[in-house]
């Protein structure tokens, strides 16, 4: 559960840092556009190598 949360928090600053980026390069992207999609890309890749569930819930049968 540790190393999920480390990941999100890794990924969504970096995914922040590449959209602020970019959003000042287009000049007309808002703050919260930014920090919701810096979240989902966070949340995306800290599932995709931390699965919870319901992967877990199939190994189980």
């Amino acid at each position: 559960m540790m190393k999920m949360l480390i990941t999100f928090l890794v990924t969504s600053l970096l995914s922040f840092a590449v959209f602020s980026i970019a959003g000042f390069v287009a000049s007309n992207v808002e703050w919260a556009h930014i920090i919701a999609m810096s979240l989902l890309v966070g949340l995306l890749i800290a599932w995709t190598f931390n699965p919870i569930a319901p992967f877990n819930l199939k190994k189980q049968y």
